[in-house]
C-alpha cells in the first residue's frame, strides 16, 4: 500500500487503537506534514490524542508506552515539542501543536 493511500486511510479507520497504530507508522516514515497529522489527529475521540493539538500552553497527559512512541514521533515531526516524563504526575508533559506552532511564528 503506497504512503499517500494510508494517510487516506487512517482517518476513516474505526478502531482507535488501529489508527493510533497506524499513524505512528506513518510518522515513522517521516513523510507526514503537519496538516495531515492535524487531520489523523482531529479523528480521536479519545482526549489524550487531542491533546497535541491543543492551544493551551502545554499538556499533561496520562502515560502508556503507545502514547510516548506518539509523541516521541511528533516531536521528531516538529509538531510538538519537548515531550518528557513528569515524574511528580507520573504523565507524558510536552508543549501541543497549536501553542509550538505559533511559538515559532
Amino acid at each position: 500500500m503506497t504512503f499517500a493511500r494510508l494517510t487516506r486511510l487512517a482517518p476513516h479507520v474505526a478502531d482507535e487503537g488501529i489508527r493510533l497504530t497506524l499513524l505512528i507508522r506513518l510518522l515513522e516514515t517521516g513523510k507526514l506534514n503537519h496538516q495531515d497529522i492535524v487531520q489523523i489527529l482531529c479523528t480521536f475521540t479519545v482526549e489524550n490524542l487531542l491533546a497535541f493539538i491543543s492551544d493551551k500552553e502545554y499538556r499533561r497527559i496520562g502515560y502508556s508506552d503507545s502514547l510516548w512512541v506518539l509523541a516521541v514521533q511528533l516531536k521528531a515531526a516538529g509538531f510538538i515539542r519537548k515531550p518528557k516524563w513528569d515524574e511528580k504526575y507520573k504523565r507524558i508533559r510536552f508543549v501541543p501543536h497549536n501553542r509550538s506552532f505559533s511559538m515559532t511564528k
